[in-house]
């Protein structure tokens, strides 16, 4: 990710912008397969077929209430 020193978008809350593979890594942390990336900011994603734990943990918690 890059650090936005003052702000991005007029926001002066918006520190951070994430790169390509920032976005991959944060997509694949979330329990998805990336695809394929279509544009520059659009990625084609499937649900993992192998999550991982946490991921697993926090749907399992999320179903059950």
């Amino acid at each position: 990710m890059a650090f936005i020193e003052h702000r991005l978008a007029d926001d002066p809350t918006n520190w951070w912008a994430p790169n390509s593979a920032c976005v991959q890594a944060m997509l694949r942390s979330a329990g998805f397969d990336v695809d394929a990336q279509l544009t520059h900011e659009t990625w084609l994603c499937t649900a993992a077929r192998s999550p991982h734990r946490f991921v697993t943990r926090e749907l399992d918690a999320i179903l059950r209430k």
